[in-house]
């Protein structure tokens, strides 16, 4: 469930340009391509990281490897995935260009991204993107936390 960065620009679409040339006049694509890269960094920093551990278990993957030391090789798990800063996007990055975060994390960057687009000019279209962002986000953390957000009370009064 990976997201190029072509889809991510139609995501991003959907959520407020009424044209497709809005897209592409002068001063939108940088503010698209600047919120991507904000939406990237802050939800690698906001829910990779805290919970690299689910993240490596997740993304890791058998394979072999050689022994550097003494040539052998071994069948080893290996982690496909770390929790460094997500590789940014530019006006020269492919439309085929997969974002840089896990599979269960990149659908949330067109909101977040699109919180920061219309923060200048719809406050209250800029705060339900980020709203909804963060009921997604709090969703995750219960799923990945095995919470399921009901409490059970024992007990009673002691006197």
């Amino acid at each position: 469930m990976s997201m190029t960065w072509a889809e991510c620009k139609s995501k991003i679409q959907s959520l407020g340009f009424v044209e497709d040339s809005e897209m592409v006049e002068d001063q939108y694509p940088n503010i698209i391509i600047n919120s991507v890269n904000r939406a990237l960094d802050y939800i690698n920093t906001d829910l990779v990281k805290p919970y690299e551990a689910y993240f490596s278990s997740v993304y890791s993957t058998w394979g072999y490897r050689t022994n550097t030391y003494n040539g052998e090789s071994e069948y080893v798990k290996l982690n496909v995935w770390t929790a460094d800063a997500p590789e940014h996007v530019s006006a020269e990055t492919e439309d085929d260009y997969e974002l840089d975060l896990p599979d269960n994390c990149v659908f949330m960057v067109p909101l977040l991204a699109s919180h920061w687009i219309w923060l200048d000019d719809e406050e209250q279209k800029a705060y339900t993107y980020y709203n909804e962002y963060v009921m997604w986000r709090n969703d995750f953390i219960a799923n990945i936390s095995n919470r399921n957000g009901k409490v059970t009370m024992t007990g009673g009064l002691w006197f």
